[in-house]
């Protein structure tokens, strides 16, 4: 994990310190949770906050890890900070600061909050490389998660009047349809224009990867404009802009969605509360 964290040979004589007494595959597991953390909230160890903390634990519920999976990392990368944190790598080890460790990602604030709306979106879609924008432009359009988009295939799609529907199977391994428009389809066949299982792929006809995804529309967030982006945010942005913008039924956004109940997405994207002279019914 050295050549991660850091270059100073004392710290590094800390970690090996600490770390000797455990074993290799312990070690191992260590090393890729760390890797897996820094590469979700894209920081350097040392400039880690708390909301980067619960986005983390968040992301790996959308990612349909299993809870036991879940627990294991979260406790995992809390073994890790303490490490750092006694190298002095880090000032403190925050993950101590939660109270509840187990299912550390069902007590949390589970709100969303997205910084991205239509003109960011549209701006980034119109500069950035044409595979890219249009992954992007399809992911806001359609509310998809990222790893029900890389598992289109051409055979789950259909006409549909005006647009193309198609068949998705999300968490749980439960079927629902979501509609791109035939424009959107004709600008993603012209651009992914080979005749392969999967509607996105990548240039010798392989299925596109989460990661390479991940780090592809951060960057172009990044470069185009001033915001950070991930391909859920995508998907959040989607969700509060019906709900929020268009006031569309929350139960019918939920269904599109694909989650297994309305609270779930009333508890993630409905944040309101009534002002005082709203509660007056009757004077």
């Amino acid at each position: 994990m050295k050549d991660i964290i850091t270059k100073d040979n004392n710290k590094i004589s800390l970690i090996n310190d600490s770390m000797r007494f455990l074993s290799e595959n312990t070690q191992r597991a260590y090393k890729s949770d760390l890797q897996t953390f820094l590469y979700i909230v894209n920081k350097e160890i040392q400039k880690t906050t708390m909301k980067d903390l619960h986005y983390y634990f968040s992301e790996l519920e959308n990612r349909n890890y299993r809870n036991a999976t879940i627990n294991r990392k979260v406790n995992s990368l809390s073994k890790i900070f303490t490490i750092y944190e006694k190298a002095g790598i880090i000032k403190e080890n925050l993950i101590k600061k939660i109270k509840e460790i187990k299912r550390i990602t069902r007590e949390t604030d589970k709100t969303v909050i997205t910084n991205l709306n239509k003109n960011n979106i549209t701006e980034v879609i119109n500069f950035a490389n044409k595979k890219t924008a249009l992954i992007i432009k399809t992911l806001s359009n359609a509310g998809l998660r990222i790893s029900e988009l890389i598992n289109i295939k051409n055979s789950d799609i259909e006409n549909f009047g005006g647009f193309k529907k198609i068949r998705i199977t999300g968490k749980g391994k439960k079927e629902r349809f979501v509609f791109i428009s035939n424009e959107l389809f004709s600008e993603i066949k012209d651009v992914f224009s080979k005749d392969y299982e999967f509607l996105f792929h990548s240039k010798n006809c392989r299925k596109l990867t989460r990661q390479i995804l991940y780090k592809q529309i951060n960057n172009a967030f990044r470069k185009h404009t001033d915001t950070t982006a991930h391909p859920h945010s995508l998907r959040h942005f989607f969700a509060t802009y019906k709900i929020g913008k268009e006031k569309k039924d929350v139960k019918a956004v939920s269904l599109y969605l694909g989650h297994s109940t309305p609270s779930i997405t009333l508890s993630m994207y409905v944040n309101t509360a009534l002002k005082p002279e709203e509660t007056v019914i009757i004077n």
